[in-house]
């Protein structure tokens, strides 16, 4: 893919504590996340604006398991294809396949899951995902672009401040 580089990052039973801007920003095919806390300190900087947990360029695949963040904004994944399991974040979680300007489809079924995620806000876009237990603190869900197919989204458990689909 131009644009993406090949490779990718393995995380496991990792702890990140005050990482400036941003706690991963890769551009890799492939990111696995399992046991990894990201904590952001007040005793460092007054705030921690404007920083991202995760930045992913890469247009592979995204997993996440047992995945805790606090301090920092948002969740930036651009792949396609994603299992994100028991993660909890005070920030919000964006996922663009391909990229925000694409307009390439993005995953469906076995390759689009969610179970078990506490966020601030999910905005998802050209992808038909699977979801259980969906937190999003008052937050909303949006889910919009064209539908890489047929099949219905299936969120079971959610708990939003609003819904918009378009």
């Amino acid at each position: 893919d131009s644009g993406s580089s090949t490779g990718s990052l393995f995380m496991e039973n990792v702890t990140i504590t005050d990482a400036e801007y941003n706690g991963i920003n890769v551009d890799l095919a492939d990111v696995s996340l399992r046991n990894v806390t990201f904590d952001w300190s007040s005793n460092t900087l007054a705030t921690n604006t404007g920083n991202n947990l995760m930045i992913s360029g890469g247009s592979g695949h995204l997993e996440m398991t047992n995945v805790t963040s606090w301090g920092y904004d948002v969740i930036v994944a651009n792949v396609m294809s994603f299992v994100l399991d028991d993660v909890e974040s005070d920030g919000s979680l964006s996922i663009y396949p391909g990229g925000a300007s694409s307009t390439a489809n993005g995953p469906a079924g076995e390759d689009a899951t969610m179970s078990d995620v506490s966020v601030l806000s999910l905005n998802i876009v050209r992808t038909v995902f699977t979801a259980s237990d969906l937190d999003l603190n008052g937050g909303d869900l949006s889910i919009s672009g064209n539908s890489p197919s047929a099949d219905q989204q299936s969120i079971s458990d959610l708990s939003a401040g609003g819904v918009s689909i378009g």
